[in-house]
């Protein structure tokens, strides 16, 4: 059960530039910031929820999923990500970011960061499964996965946040980001 703690949550569909909190269902949809290398949906999946947009204002967007582990049935959890971050060239601190986090007691499920990820465009988005588009970078869908069996019975918040600032010099920050099972 996803929880949208975004105030102003908009979803006008998803080809629309407004659209903060958007499924994604059509499975050969491409994302056109990427070109159209960029799947929407991940291959062998039905859908995907999309955070952020493209449009020019800064924006904060955040979704959580509550799940409570049953290591009987599955002690491993699944998740894919794939991320557009769009690269005005500001100072790190104004870039905008994805984070994709997995916590129990709003805290890091794992001291080690196994239950992280955050990008940052520009300061870490080079690297391995990283493209670059005319303003920006995106990350390929990549699945990433951890073991919850010592969490049997507890509640885990899977929370995905994507974030950028007002800047009147740089009118098209644009991180979004989908996620799917």
């Amino acid at each position: 059960n996803p929880s949208i703690l975004t105030p102003g949550q908009i979803d006008r569909g998803y080809q629309n530039i407004e659209s903060r909190h958007t499924i994604h269902y059509d499975i050969e949809e491409r994302d056109p910031r990427t070109n159209g290398q960029l799947r929407t949906v991940p291959e062998g999946e039905p859908a995907s929820v999309r955070l952020g947009n493209w449009n020019t204002d800064g924006e904060m967007e955040r979704v959580e999923y509550k799940y409570t582990v049953d290591a009987a049935s599955s002690a491993v959890l699944i998740l894919k990500y794939a991320v557009v971050l769009q690269d005005p060239d500001h100072n790190e601190r104004m870039q905008p970011k994805f984070e994709l986090e997995i916590l129990k007691n709003g805290a890091p499920i794992d001291k080690n960061g196994c239950g992280e990820a955050k990008f940052t465009a520009g300061a870490n988005t080079s690297g391995e499964g990283w493209h670059k588009f005319e303003t920006g970078w995106w990350k390929d869908w990549t699945t990433v996965s951890i073991n919850l069996r010592e969490h049997d019975g507890e509640e885990v918040v899977v929370r995905q946040t994507s974030q950028t600032h007002r800047n009147n010099l740089s009118p098209h920050q644009f991180p979004w980001s989908h996620r799917a099972h």
